[in-house]
């Protein structure tokens, strides 16, 4: 064969040696060629087509950042979100760069973008909880076709790939929080195309999910291969073949996801079927990891999730949530254990539908497990939750030191033999009296505890108790302790009670022992946590609420002592703990007498003598009435404290805040009566001296009688009437009696002497009020005006009226200076609320020789209506009429008589007694 020529093969070197150099020539020129067009095309595209504020530090186009492909890449890149987080981002990155289709370049003279590469990515999908999400910055192709068709550049995506980034996800509507840091995403597939499918391959190296607060994955490995169908028309998408493995546990994830103008539509099928029992604890959170390093886990087990329906938070529609797990021949066994847990068998299934807790159905169905010889066995059902259906059989005869080192429980050591036998079926409705039918028998022997937290153990744990219910209803229900015994840091407690009838209580109690209650927390709990307190018991209790309710208290044989230290007490009513400092109680019959109580709340301190009756039919049901009488002393009262609060959310921090927001609501279920003296009292920066008065506390209502105190420097005699109708609305009725007080102070000092007489901002003088207003205050305690209803006197003894704006207008108006800032001395006035306005009657004074007459109106929004006669010197006899219409602000004066009343506002809601009633006189 004919060899070919030297000069053939040299040309065909050149050839490709010249075509070779003239595509590293065009991989370095189409840069240079070419950068103002592309990067001014992508800057026009991003403006057009995005509807965030996009910023980066420099623009460089290369082929080989991402070779082969010809990319824009824009450093420290950063996308701000879309109402109403426009001020937030949305996703900071150290590069994203944006591949280009050289041929549409080339030939068409056109941008298009197929390709999109993140690195080092902060990816911070926000939703609030209306729905609104931050990531709605892309401007759909009809809104765009609308407002410019001019572009040169296209998004037609068939890649898109992620490198070591960290997305969160936190969605408020759902309460879903997602935390993946090490994220890296290749999606590939016709991206653009209206429908499409894109093949994804994913890997997180920490990947956290937690949902309403409680965290459910942790420190979490993931792996993924998806196939997701996606139609960007109607913004749905469909996981056709999407196969995870959390850990070692793999997931099968299939479903669809469609986004709604208010919502989403979502249809989520999860599970995991025949998987190892083993690779199920490799996905929970970072401490059963560590344990199951030394424990051998065998079985298997079926996991499935589903997510079905839509939500929509502005109709309150919600999905339904189902939640299954199956375990199969399971066992246990922790290192050096003598024996496992085996024969471990669960059905558990649970139904959330419409995310409504009410509809809540579990399921267990049944949970069975073995230790040796010894067993626990179980079956529960419920349907509900604020009055639950229950099912419940329970029956265990186990040795809890077995149980404890077969299962490995760390921190704690568990002994004593556990026998329960408990039946249980019917309703819960507490309100009702109806309890589930019960017949139950628990007896613990020879009970021990103790954790890490504690050198010294709760020990010699002994309780047999039962529980019988044979008709269903709280008439019914018996309950027998008999006893429950345990022993303390060397200190034994013991209790022994029987109770029956729930509806009118008989009981027979006594308990014995001594007890540091900050010690014993501390078994429980780790170190360094405020927790304190001290009882000190021996006391019998034996009788009824009936012959304790009908005074038959003879019949009662109630005795003994009852010391209390540092012992914090909590109550729906009150946002603060209450502390008893110290206080000793001695039982006698249907009596609790107080023999120097001492106790705090917040700033407030409290000293007590007294006695409280109906004590034990209080604490034993919720119909018993608290009935006392006490002398109560106090150095300071801070009033804002015992205010209800609410926790306000902030969308933007996901954070909570704690702001006051309620009325103090008075206990409805009290009947307390004190002789109270306290030395300082604050309510809402209002100073109060030397308190001293008589005190009712009953049904929901708070009185206040022949009470004393100093205020702005003048004595002050006060009755009042307090409650609440809800924890953010009251209503009070209170007359007050006020001599002599400094005007100036009083408008500086007193809110609502500020608020009901705004025009005394520059006056100076003495005087005294004598008034009585009822009404309604809304959760700021603040008075709700158009429900004030009022009249009273204000007496004035010498008072210059500085910078009255209505004097001013006159005196202008009239010529008169003498009248603009006014001296006026031994002067009463009258006025009148309701409706949002105050009547003044008719009165007059002298000043410089004239003798003014005022009579009108005023609202509390500021409002004038007021007719004034002048009367010019000697005698007054001609005058000048005047009417002086406006606000308070900008008041317009001009002559004449007839003037137009002010609006009247009438409140809409509940004025209850004794609003109605005419208060009663001091």
């Amino acid at each position: 064969m004919k060899k070919p020529s030297k000069s053939i093969i040299v040309r065909i070197l050149k050839i490709t040696g010249i075509t070779f150099g003239s595509i590293i020539l065009l991989l370095f020129l189409m840069p240079i060629l070419f950068p103002g067009k592309i990067a001014e095309e992508v800057k026009a595209f991003a403006n057009k087509k995005l509807n965030g504020e996009l910023d980066f530090k420099e623009a460089n186009l290369s082929f080989f950042n991402h070779f082969p492909s010809l990319t824009l890449t824009l450093t420290d890149f950063s996308l701000k979100g879309s109402a109403p987080y426009q001020n937030e981002t949305l996703v900071s990155a150290k590069e994203v760069s944006f591949g280009i289709d050289i041929s549409s370049l080339i030939f068409d003279k056109s941008v298009t973008i197929d390709k999109v590469f993140v690195s080092n990515a902060l990816i911070n999908v926000k939703v609030n909880a209306k729905g609104e999400a931050n990531y709605n910055v892309y401007i759909s192709e009809a809104e765009t076709t609308k407002k410019d068709t001019t572009s040169n550049t296209s998004l037609r995506l068939d890649k898109i790939a992620i490198e070591d980034s960290h997305l969160v996800y936190d969605d408020q509507s759902t309460k879903v929080l997602i935390d993946a840091k090490g994220f890296n995403y290749i999606g590939n597939g016709d991206l653009d195309q209206a429908i499409f499918d894109i093949y994804t391959e994913a890997e997180i190296e920490d990947f956290d999910f937690a949902y309403d607060g409680q965290q459910y994955l942790k420190n979490k490995k993931v792996k993924a291969d998806l196939i997701t169908k996606i139609n960007t028309n109607s913004l749905a998408f469909v996981f056709q073949q999407n196969n995870l493995k959390i850990n070692k546990l793999p997931v099968e994830f299939n479903g669809k996801f469609d986004f709604l103008s208010n919502g989403y539509d979502m249809d989520f099928n999860i599970k995991s079927e025949d998987s190892k029992l083993n690779d199920f604890f490799t996905a929970l959170p970072p401490a059963y990891v560590t344990w199951l390093d030394k424990t051998k886990v065998k079985g298997s087990t079926d996991l499935s999730f589903t997510l079905k329906g839509k939500y929509i938070a502005s109709k309150n529609q919600k999905p339904d949530v189902a939640f299954n797990m199956k375990i199969r021949d399971g066992l246990i066994e922790y290192k050096d254990a003598p024996f496992p847990v085996s024969n471990i068998f669960l059905n558990f299934d649970t139904q959330l539908p419409s995310l409504d807790t009410e509809k809540l159905k579990v399921n267990i169905d049944s949970i069975f497990f073995n230790v040796d010889k010894d067993y626990v066995k179980a079956i529960i059902k419920t349907e509900g939750l604020s009055k639950p259906n229950i099912s419940a059989r329970i029956n265990s005869k186990i040795d809890l030191a077995q149980m404890d080192r077969a299962f490995g429980l760390e921190n704690m050591d568990l002994r004593g033999i556990l026998n329960m036998d408990i039946k249980s079926n019917g309703v819960y409705d507490k309100k009702n009296g109806k309890i589930p039918v019960t017949n139950g028998k628990i007896n613990f022997k020879n009970g021990y505890v103790k954790t890490d937290y504690y050198p010294n153990p709760i020990q010699n744990i002994n309780v047999v108790a039962t529980v019988l219910d044979q008709k269903g209803s709280l008439d019914d229900l018996k309950i027998n302790i008999t006893p429950a015994s345990f022993e303390f840091e060397g200190k034994p407690i013991f209790v022994n009670a029987k109770l029956q009838n729930f509806e009118n209580i008989n009981y027979d109690i006594k308990a014995k022992g001594e007890l540091d209650l900050g010690k014993i927390y501390q078994v429980f709990s780790q170190k360094g946590l405020d927790v304190k307190g001290y009882i000190n018991a021996d006391v019998s209790f034996k009788g009824s609420q009936d012959d304790a309710m009908n005074g038959r208290y003879a019949k009662l044989q109630n005795k003994g002592t009852l010391k209390l230290r540092n012992i914090k007490t909590t109550s729906e009513y009150l946002p603060k703990p209450f502390v008893i400092k110290e206080g000793t109680f001695v039982f006698n019959q249907d009596k609790m007498n107080f023999n120097d109580f001492m106790a705090a709340y917040g700033q407030s301190d409290f000293k007590m003598n007294g006695y409280l009756q109906n004590v034990i039919d209080f604490v034993l049901t919720d119909k018993a009435i608290l009935k006392g009488n006490f002398q109560l002393q106090s150095d300071y009262i801070n009033v804002d404290e015992f205010m209800t609060q609410t926790t306000a959310t902030t969308i933007s921090d996901s954070t909570k805040a704690t702001v006051a927001a309620g009325v103090v609501v008075i206990p409805s279920n009290f009947d307390l009566q004190f002789k109270a003296t306290a030395k300082k009292i604050n309510f809402e920066g209002l100073a109060i001296d030397n308190l001293k008065g008589n005190m009712k506390i009953d049904k929901g209502q708070l009185e206040l009688k022949q009470s004393g105190f100093d205020l702005i420097g003048a004595n002050v005699k006060m009755d009042l009437v307090y409650g609440s109708q809800s924890t953010e609305k009251a209503f009070f009725d209170f007359k007050i009696l006020a001599k002599e007080f400094d005007i100036k102070r009083a408008y500086n000092e007193v809110k609502m002497f500020r608020e009901m007489a705004t025009a005394a901002e520059s006056a100076e003088g003495i005087v005294s009020l004598d008034y009585k207003v009822a009404g309604i205050l809304d959760a700021n305690m603040a008075p709700i005006y158009p429900s004030l209803t009022g009249k009273g006197t204000l007496s004035v003894k010498k008072v210059k009226m500085k910078g009255f704006k209505m004097f001013g207008a006159v005196s202008k108006k009239t010529g008169k200076d003498a009248i603009k800032n006014p001296d006026v001395s031994q002067v009463d006035i009258k006025t009148t609320i309701k409706n949002n306005i105050i009547n003044i009657e008719r009165f007059k004074f002298k000043v410089a020789g004239f003798r003014p007459r005022i009579e009108g109106q005023t609202s509390f929004d500021g409002k004038l209506n007021i007719k004034m006669r002048l009367g010019l010197p000697p005698f007054g006899i001609i005058g000048i009429p005047i009417k002086v219409t406006g606000t308070q602000d900008e008041p317009k004066v001009r002559l004449g008589k007839q003037t137009e009343d002010l609006q009247e506002t009438e409140y809409e809601g509940e004025v209850p007694q004794p609003i109605s009633a005419e208060p009663k006189p001091l």
